[in-house]
């Protein structure tokens, strides 16, 4: 019998293992939580073809933020590729994310440019992405040394109607770009890195 073409339940199985899969971002935290790990782990889908799957879902997600104009979709969108990238130890899409905001740093929102620079400190923590530290201090460092240069105001182009005032405030933002810089030294002493000047 020739094996060649998957069944159409292996067929049917694979569509509905990748709408839980794309549902949950990847995330297998995520499906528990949601009670459907059991019925995800139950298709049978190899780890070959998650990791395609959360390739194609990064620049899907990748395409989304760097098309946005708007400052609360991207961020939206860099942390669902943040968080898949984390789960599958992607460090080419890492270095596109990080690349993205190198190059865009003047023109995107205060706000924006310092949660990348706190998500770049937690991937700093993680063992999986040693090999790109000195990167990642250089691009949190890059993007600290741009919001501290901008004045406050809340958040570019956006209404404070509606919105956590606290997460925003001045005094937050103050407190959130000293406590990365504080992290960022702690770090580059223990990994034995050097800041970047």
């Amino acid at each position: 019998m020739n094996n060649r073409f998957p069944s159409k339940e292996h067929q049917k199985n694979l569509l509905v293992a990748r709408e839980i899969f794309d549902r949950h971002q990847g995330s297998h935290f995520s499906m528990a939580r949601n009670e459907e790990y059991n019925q995800y782990k139950s298709l049978g889908i190899s780890k070959v073809q998650e990791r395609q799957w959360a390739i194609e879902l990064a620049a899907r997600y990748y395409q989304m933020l760097t098309s946005s104009e708007n400052t609360q979709e991207r961020m939206d969108w860099m942390i669902s590729l943040y968080f898949i990238i984390i789960e599958y130890q992607m460090h080419t899409e890492l270095q596109l994310l990080l690349d993205y905001y190198l190059s865009n740093k003047e023109k995107i929102a205060r706000f924006e440019c310092l949660l990348v620079a706190e998500r770049c400190i937690e991937i700093l923590k993680d063992k999986n992405f040693a090999n790109i530290a000195k990167i990642l201090m250089f691009v949190a460092e890059s993007l600290l040394a741009t919001v501290n240069l901008r004045e406050y105001s809340f958040p570019e182009g956006e209404s404070m109607e509606g919105s956590n005032l606290e997460t925003y405030s001045e005094k937050a933002m103050d407190n959130r770009i000293k406590r990365a810089e504080e992290e960022l030294v702690r770090i580059s002493k223990t990994q034995s890195l050097d800041p970047v000047q």
